[in-house]
């Protein structure tokens, strides 16, 4: 299985998320902010990365082009929970930032398990 980073500001969701991945078999990593998960990355071997793209205070999206540029062919899946960044279309720039995958509210945790396991797959066949 993975090393998943999981990038959430909301500390139930991180912990369903965290919960629902560790579940699946793989080792998960979690973070509240942007500059701890640049940390994270810098610290340990990870696999794939899921973040939020909306970050309190932060710029998700500039979040997916640091963590692209420090993690290099990491896969990236971006998640939008909000109507209000899918019509921005924050999809679209999260993918030119770098995101190989964006799940859009609203999405199951089978959506999740899937996206995860094509990119785990992908990664395995490159």
């Amino acid at each position: 299985m993975a090393t998943i980073l999981l990038i959430e500001a909301d500390e139930l969701l991180r912990n369903v998320l965290r919960k629902f991945l560790q579940w699946d078999g793989h080792t998960v990593v979690v973070s509240a902010t942007g500059q701890r998960a640049l940390d994270q990355v810098e610290s340990r071997p990870i696999d794939i990365v899921v973040s939020e793209i909306s970050l309190p205070g932060e710029d998700g999206l500039a979040l997916i082009r640091s963590l692209v540029s420090r993690a290099g062919a990491k896969p990236v899946i971006a998640l939008s929970y909000t109507r209000q960044t899918v019509r921005r279309g924050m999809a679209a720039r999260a993918r030119t930032a770098g995101a190989d995958a964006v799940l859009s509210s609203p999405f199951t945790l089978e959506d999740l398990r899937g996206t995860l396991n094509e990119l785990i797959k992908g990664t395995a066949a490159a």
